[in-house]
């Protein structure tokens, strides 16, 4: 009769939703601040989770949660295989500029050089993460600066 006199009052009213077991790993952070989980990369913030660092990750259908040395410092919603969930905000001040800068800047200096090398960028930076391919769409610019006769 212990859970009646003592576990009954503590129980929290059922919500409706059926339990999910968490699914747990380690993950290290990659040197582009971020770890993979399930197929899908997960940012993790640089100001507490540097590159080399190992993290518990905590997985269920709804939520990524990331853990150093048993404190949350992230969570992310889970993102399907071949997903990427990136804040900006974890990564360093000095790259953070750089996650920032707009992709129609370099689609619009890139068709200026030529409709293939516009059409070239449009579809580099195509996708949900543009950013993430700034780095090539500049190195397009560069090379087409370079080539392109004045």
């Amino acid at each position: 009769m212990v859970f009646q006199e003592e576990e009954k009052a503590k129980l929290l009213p059922y919500d409706g939703e059926p339990y999910e077991v968490p699914d747990w790993h380690t993950a290290t952070v990659h040197q582009d601040h971020h770890i993979y989980y399930r197929y899908a990369i997960y940012s993790a913030p640089d100001s507490t989770c540097p590159p080399g660092t190992e993290l518990e990750v905590r997985g269920d259908s709804k939520l990524v949660r990331l853990y150093r040395r048993g404190e949350l410092v992230k969570v992310h919603p889970r993102k399907p295989r071949g997903g990427r969930s990136t804040d900006p905000e974890d990564y360093p001040p000095e790259l953070t500029a750089y996650t920032m800068r707009s992709p129609n800047y370099l689609r619009q200096q890139s068709a200026k050089l030529g409709e293939a090398v516009g059409a070239f960028a449009d579809k580099l930076l195509s996708g949900p993460t543009p950013w993430s391919k700034m780095r090539q769409a500049y190195k397009l610019l560069r090379m087409g600066e370079k080539y392109t006769p004045s």
